[in-house]
């Protein structure tokens, strides 16, 4: 079937630059400056997640949240 379509070009694993909304004006920030936390529960996750302050948020192993997880502003959220 793929004869029909011709050639696929290979999925890139990695954009040449900013996706989504971090090509949008100055860009994004994310946790950067923040302090760097690592969580392996579901309340940790949710207080480390939470407020406006920066901060990376490290998951270590997997989470099962109770209800949708609210993010606050200035966060970067990372499996560890």
């Amino acid at each position: 079937m793929a004869a029909a379509f011709g050639k696929v070009a290979p999925a890139s694993v990695s954009a040449p630059g900013p996706v989504g909304w971090a090509s949008v004006g100055q860009g994004t920030t994310g946790g950067a400056g923040g302090p760097v936390v690592t969580v392996t529960d579901a309340a940790a996750f949710a207080k480390a997640a939470k407020g406006e302050k920066p901060a990376v948020v490290r998951v270590e192993g997997q989470l099962r949240l109770p209800d949708s997880a609210r993010i606050g502003s200035n966060k970067t959220i990372m499996g560890a």
